[in-house]
């Protein structure tokens, strides 16, 4: 293959050719050019011509084994071939543009070339004008099609990026977003994890915990080789800090290109804005179901807790419904102040009166719910009175001499009701019924008469 100009021999260990051939076609408004043409001396013509616009010209007697993607556009002399077969094996082998060379004057020939991907049929002799022309058109096709090529990427990184801010789950948002950075980067594998939630794609279990192992970077990315994180088949390892206690790990078999990057951390920094917006939104439906004073479950949560009792439960559960006896007295004498820190004690000592996995809520004002799922009445009305005796024993520092009491209503499902508002109305009975009975005692409700 002849070059003109007379190029330099290449170092080893410099970049290929093409790198800055290209960087230096650009500067000029040129491109890279390969004239595939047996005739010499008329594709030296022609690279004469091209080679005076500030094009960077090679010449070749066959377009077999070049390397088709160093170069922009190729010319190619057909010869006593078919135009089509040409064209279709050029660009089966390449993203060049096409120009085809024929010395025939063949119509339905130079359709179909152009039919199946050539830029341009050209009949020898050619004109330097009309050769000018076809480079031109060709050069500004492959313009055209990088940046849709660009484009049509970018708008796949949007919409990808559009979809990780859909998710408001944590494990869902792992899921996606593991899947989203491997088409990203077109990365042979990926984990997403945290201390409680985890999603790998492209990886074997074990390969997988070795990543989470893996102590997270020191920035918002690091590099490793994927020896160093336990995966050797991993070429290189891209660790990357989401922030919010999330990492991932992306890796790949071969050095990552600058592109692959580039759409890495695009869609990484989306990720992480969509883990952030899942805290906050987790963290606003903790507080909207929370008693700001207390901690505990408020009215709406108990509500949706109870319906699921009756939706799911196949065994006996209790509900206790607790008011604190002439609590007005107290903000009456003590001052509100006092007041709302008895509340916060009394709903410490019934949360300390429970099992885990029972329901402890403050129903309004001073008035509390205890759910129990699978215990009966009779242990509904034991733990009711380990409660009374727990918040008989609050004490104030601030407040001596004030003692509390309260009066508590006991009810059953399903023995003394079939739904959640039924279950209520009875533990409600309970309770006026330790009230009308000089208060500080459990009583149980039962079912309307």
């Amino acid at each position: 293959m002849q070059r003109l100009p007379q190029a330099t021999p290449r170092a080893p260990g410099t970049l290929p050719r093409e790198r800055s051939d290209r960087a230096r076609a650009a500067a000029s408004n040129g491109g890279t050019i390969v004239i595939v043409d047996r005739d010499t001396a008329a594709s030296s013509q022609v690279a004469d011509v091209l080679t005076r616009d500030g094009h960077i010209v090679e010449l070749a007697m066959d377009h077999r084994g070049l390397d088709l993607d160093a170069f922009d556009v190729a010319v190619v002399d057909v010869g006593d071939n078919e135009p089509v077969d040409v064209v279709d094996a050029i660009r089966a082998r390449g993203q060049v543009e096409v120009i085809a060379l024929s010395s025939r004057h063949d119509v339905d020939a130079a359709v179909a070339a152009l039919h199946h991907g050539a830029s341009d049929f050209l009949v020898k002799p050619v004109s330097p004008t009309r050769l000018r022309l076809a480079v031109g058109r060709a050069l500004e096709r492959r313009r055209l099609l990088r940046e849709n090529a660009r484009l049509q990427r970018d708008l796949a990184l949007l919409q990808a990026a559009q979809r990780l801010l859909e998710h408001l789950d944590p494990v869902e948002l792992a899921i996606a977003g593991a899947e989203a950075l491997q088409r990203a980067a077109s990365a042979t594998s990926v984990a997403v994890w945290s201390t409680d939630v985890r999603a790998a794609r492209g990886l074997g279990d074990l390969e997988a915990e070795a990543l989470y192992e893996c102590a997270g970077p020191s920035g918002f990315v690091e590099h490793r080789t994927g020896a160093a994180c336990g995966v050797p088949r991993l070429l290189a390892v891209m660790l990357l800090d989401l922030g919010g206690g999330m990492s991932a790990a992306v890796g790949f078999t071969s050095p990552p290109t600058g592109a692959q990057q580039e759409g890495l951390f695009f869609v990484a920094r989306q990720l992480s804005t969509a883990f952030g917006n899942a805290a906050r939104y987790r963290d606003a439906a903790e507080q909207a179901l929370h008693d700001p004073l207390t901690g505990l479950w408020n009215a709406a949560a108990f509500s949706q807790s109870l319906e699921r009792l009756f939706e799911s439960s196949r065994e006996p559960f209790s509900l206790l419904f607790l008011d604190l006896d002439h609590f007005k007295r107290v903000n009456d004498s003590w001052g509100h102040l006092v007041g709302s820190r008895a509340l916060v004690e009394v709903a410490r000592a019934v949360a300390g009166q429970v099992r885990e996995g029972d329901i402890v809520g403050r129903y309004g004002g001073d008035e509390f719910v205890v759910v129990l799922p699978a215990a009966d009445g009779a242990v509904g009305e034991v733990v009711g009175e380990r409660i009374r005796r727990a918040v008989e024993a609050v004490r104030l520092p601030d407040a001596e001499g004030l003692t509390l009491t309260v009066s508590i209503g006991v009810a059953s499902a399903p023995v003394d009701a079939a739904d959640a508002a039924g279950l209520i109305g009875a533990a409600d009975r309970g309770l006026y019924r330790a009230k009308g009975q000089a208060r500080n005692r459990v009583c149980h409700g039962g079912p309307r008469a």
